[in-house]
């Protein structure tokens, strides 16, 4: 019984380290699942949400160079407040 309880511990722990190593991994892979990229020419706006500089700031130009609408819209990210600890 022991020795089945180890193998059962031992294989969990692995289970779990693997996930740690691999958290960003399969975290990015999994959001990959919900990206949407069907975008329609004729469209009102283009909406770039703040927070992802290396690439929503580019497919947004992207979209608006292709002509997809002649007007864009950035939300703008909050700023951090310097010396505040209730922010972190």
């Amino acid at each position: 019984m022991k020795k089945k309880l180890k193998i059962f511990a031992g294989t969990i722990f692995v289970l779990v380290m693997v996930l740690v190593i691999f958290a960003e991994t399969l975290l990015t892979n999994y959001a990959k699942f919900f990206e949407i990229d069907n975008a329609s020419k004729g469209a009102d706006a283009i909406i770039c949400l703040s927070g992802g500089k290396q690439t929503r700031i580019p497919k947004t130009v992207e979209l608006w160079n292709l002509g997809y609408s002649d007007k864009v819209f950035l939300t703008e990210e909050k700023k951090e407040i310097p010396n505040s600890d209730t922010w972190k």
